[in-house]
């Protein structure tokens, strides 16, 4: 019996339905007859998948490991058709980082989700159920969407606080990220949605990163490791997905591991991921990340994505020429229907509530933001009694922002379909009172950390010269080089910066901006008026990709000629105050398809400033208190160029704080920030990048509705210098070679090795009552009952947690090891928590076990686990330096 007469009774072609597939649900047509046995849901996914297999085609399984492009109506990231004749539904696969993006990709947003907060704010709230819950919204709204893959879920190690994704992912802990992404990813494939975890491996930059969003040639960052650290800290949270969770889907990174990129790696992908952790499901290239067709068949890749470059045409022809054995396509096609079986894609399910943002799910993101801001510092000001103010002064142009504070920017930014103000918070909490708003700064827009240095901001700019003039330049967008063709757009821009894609769409900072854009070739012209605010020197920097020009009063000061780099030129000047000098910024990038970047900075005297501060100055000095909204921006395709808030804002929150002692700074960042402010403000409250209800949520806290209790998932360093990747071959690197030469010593552990005091320490965050820790008791248990499925030796920890405050709160209880020290560690590492909330006055007793994994190096001479043999002290507190008990045991 041929292939083709077995997939139906009667001969003919079955049909299926792509709407009901992207939904992951069964469909008319693809229930299971006598010679469609694989659609029998008695059958265990192996079975089904084996007898699918002997049914398929090489065109069949061909068309599984790549993607292709959308029909009309569909929304993704990536989309597999449908296999009408085998019953084989479509795949959709689409963002879900923070939320599910609404796909497609191509387009700048796609349709409103629920904006979850950022991962980065999730590991702060240290939940385990709260990122279940998240993961299963995600669930449920991406099969609202029409979508059943998920591909979110990235656990990459914040090894450099620079990197632009570090708001994706969980901080700088290997054990923390381990234990919340299994209860995401578990959360996500309970809806009957595939999940995905990302980017397998050390993606943990995204200078060079290697893909298509930057220069032609330009080789993709090779990461250089020894297998210790790779085993210790990078690699312990995708193990945990797939031994644990059992994720569907591993996605590849773009970089290069010991000069093999990672998507023709077969250590990565065949020898420790398939091989040595067992794992089922398939490999996904990350977007444009294959590069080589035989290599990565070879090397363990199963899917292609977003098209079919390597593994369509090309892999047929590796196929039928026998440098790739169709055993090899067997295996990728097996892994994928295999785990589309096991999670029912194939089977009716039942339909989810299709809605998205509504109160349930708007309630978890609320509460995902108030649980993962952390109270950095605190000298009582907080929280804010309402029936005592009179007047707030809200200071800082994103206080009013809505989407775009409530994520980082790229594939995991999601267009909230509900978002909210601190602003509007404020004012609805408190009707009583006076709630001044002054912008300040400008809104932090994605170009300003393409430098160090400021953008010339929109204080000292004009669109003309006459009193009605506006603040900003007035730009155009044309539709082709050279400054030709009727404009796309023409609008006032505070300051020059912009960045985009060519083909997607135009965004520069407000979604009321999105527009519509060529996909080869434009330019650009800002033009105006530069008021002098002081007299002094003046030294600006044009940054861009491409061509770029500085016109001042009709001279050219700075032509930068431009290399798919980014390019800075600087030029200085004497200016006199109050003179106007015209200004125009040309911009013509070269016909390509990358990320199209530029940038106007400055450096200016410090009396420049005043002006533009006045007016916050002013109002901080009339209210009772003054709350500054600072903000960072982070994105994908590019790293900070500092750890400083950007736009002024240090310069801001100094002069504001000199005029009102009573000043609170509310961070929305994706990362650690320096603060040379932090010793004159009374308070501030880290509150990432908060989703849909980051407002509320913030306002709640500021006011004493809700305490704190989000704990730092990565250390806040004093300098940038205080960094562990200091030396440029560690960050960004030399020759796009990184040495990862400080080891062990990621985050927290570089900070104790080298005794280096932190700003805030892994793990800190305050409360408005107090715990207090006590009876800490150790057993070690051999590990000969075998109990829990230990092979070896574990710790029973217990100690009694007691809040001596005024308030109802939560305490993150945290376990530290110190390993004997023959292991050769650093000082401690984290093996253990507990979330525990507290009536005032109650005490509970709290109980970790610690795991055998977690009392083990990697042996690198017997390439594997081994327990270290002897004298463990046992830390138990609220913060990696806050550990106020302490016992030692002996693990024989």
């Amino acid at each position: 019996m041929s292939t083709e007469d077995a997939v139906t009774e009667d001969g003919r072609a079955d049909s299926t339905v792509a709407g009901g597939a992207g939904a992951g649900g069964a469909h008319e047509g693809a229930r299971p007859t006598a010679r469609r046995a694989w659609m029998d849901p008695q059958l265990s996914p192996v079975e089904r998948a084996e007898l699918l297999l002997a049914a398929a085609t090489l065109e069949d399984k061909l068309a599984v490991v790549h993607g292709a492009s959308f029909p009309p109506g569909v929304r993704a990231d990536g989309y597999v058709p449908p296999n009408e004749r085998l019953g084989i539904p479509a795949l959709l696969e689409m963002g879900s980082g923070a939320g599910v993006t609404g796909g497609p990709m191509f387009e700048m947003y796609g349709e409103p989700a629920t904006a979850l907060p950022a991962p980065i704010a999730q590991a702060a709230s240290w939940s385990e159920d709260l990122s279940w819950r998240c993961g299963a919204l995600i669930g449920i709204e991406t099969r609202t969407h029409g979508a059943n893959v998920a591909i979110g879920g990235d656990v990459n190690i914040a090894r450099v606080p620079l990197n632009g994704r570090t708001f994706e992912a969980y901080g700088e802990d290997p054990f923390l990220a381990a234990r919340l992404i299994v209860a995401h990813l578990r959360g996500i494939q309970e809806q009957g949605v595939v999940a995905t975890v990302k980017h397998y491996a050390l993606n943990n930059q995204e200078t060079n990163r290697g893909n298509w969003n930057y220069p032609s040639g330009a080789p993709a960052v090779d990461a250089r490791i020894g297998e210790r650290a790779l085993r210790q800290i990078y690699l312990p949270a995708f193990e945990a997905a797939v031994t644990e969770a059992e994720v569907g889907v591993v996605m590849c990174a773009y970089n290069r591991v010991a000069g093999e990129y990672c998507s023709a790696n077969r250590r990565l992908l065949t020898e420790i991921l398939k091989e040595e952790w067992g794992f089922t499901g398939w490999v996904v290239s990350d977007w444009w990340a294959t590069h080589d067709t035989v290599a990565a068949a070879l090397a363990g890749l199963d899917q292609e994505m977003p098209f079919g470059d390597h593994f369509g045409e090309a892999l047929e022809k590796a196929i039928r020429s026998g440098e790739v054995a169709e055993e090899v396509l067997d295996d990728k096609a097996r892994r994928i229907w295999r785990t589309m079986f096991r999670l029912g894609l194939f089977d009716e399910q039942a339909a989810p509530d299709l809605v998205v943002a509504g109160p349930d799910h708007l309630r978890i993101s609320e509460e995902a933001a108030t649980a993962g801001a952390v109270l950095l510092k605190n000298d009582g000001t907080l929280p804010l009694d309402p029936a005592e103010l009179r007047t707030v002064a809200v200071i800082g142009a994103d206080a009013d922002a809505t989407a775009a504070v409530v994520a980082g920017g790229g594939s995991s930014h999601v267009l909230p379909a509900v978002s909210d103000t601190v602003l509007s918070a404020l004012r609805d909490r408190l009707p009583g009172c006076e709630v001044v708003h002054v912008p300040a700064t400008d809104p932090v827009q994605r170009s300003v950390v393409l430098t160090e240095r400021d953008p010339v901001p929109s204080w000292v700019l004009r669109t003309g010269t006459d009193e009605r003039a506006e603040r900003g330049l007035r730009a155009t967008y044309y539709p082709e080089p050279g400054f030709a063709g009727e404009p796309l757009d023409v609008r006032v821009d505070p300051y020059v910066g912009a960045d985009w894609r060519p083909g997607r769409r135009l965004f520069n900072g407000d979604v009321s901006s999105v527009k519509p854009t060529p996909r080869d070739a434009w330019s650009i012209t800002w033009e105006g008026a530069f008021r002098v605010p002081a007299t002094g020197r003046y030294t600006f920097e044009l940054t861009s990709v491409d061509g770029s020009r500085l016109l001042w009063d009709g001279e050219v000061l700075i032509d930068n000629g431009g290399v798919h780099g980014p390019e800075t030129v600087t030029a200085s000047i004497e200016l006199t105050a109050g003179d106007t000098h015209a200004i125009r910024v040309e911009y013509s990038p070269e016909p390509v398809k990358t990320i199209e970047r530029i940038k106007l900075g400055w450096d200016a005297p410090p009396e420049a400033y005043a002006d533009g501060l006045r007016d916050a100055v002013e109002a901080a000095a009339r209210a009772d208190v003054a709350i500054v909204v600072a903000r960072d921006i982070q994105c994908e395709g590019r790293d900070q160029a500092s750890l400083h808030l950007p736009n002024g804002q240090d310069r801001l929150i100094e002069a504001v704080s000199q005029a009102n002692p009573r000043t609170v700074v509310v961070l929305r960042t994706g990362g650690p920030v320096l603060m040379p402010w932090i010793d004159r403000v009374p308070a501030v409250l880290e509150a990432w990048y908060g989703g849909s209800c980051a407002g509320a949520a913030i306002t709640r806290l500021l006011t004493g509705e809700s305490v704190p209790s989000g704990k730092l998932p990565i250390t806040f360093p004093r300098s940038q210098g205080d960094l562990p990747t200091r030396d440029e071959r560690q960050f960004p690197g030399v020759d796009s070679v990184v040495e990862y030469a400080e080891g062990l010593e990621v985050g927290y552990r570089h900070y104790d090795a080298h005794g280096i005091e932190p700003l805030f320490p892994f793990g800190h965050g305050l409360s408005y009552t107090e715990f207090h820790y006590e009876d800490l008791a150790v057993a070690v248990d051999d590990g000969s009952a075998g109990g829990d499925g230990e092979d070896g030796p574990v710790l029973d920890v217990a100690v009694r947690l007691r809040n001596v405050g005024p308030r109802e709160g939560t305490e993150v209880a945290q376990v530290y090891l110190s390993l004997p020290p023959d292991a050769g560690e650093p000082p401690q590492r984290l093996v253990g928590f507990r979330r525990v909330t507290l009536l005032p006055g109650e005490a509970r007793t709290v109980t970790v076990r610690v795991r055998t994994r977690d009392l083990s190096i990697w042996d690198e001479a017997g390439s594997s686990w081994r327990v270290a043999r002897g004298r463990y002290e046992v830390r138990v507190g609220g913060s990696s330096r806050d550990l106020p008990l302490r016992t030692s045991v002996v693990v024989p």
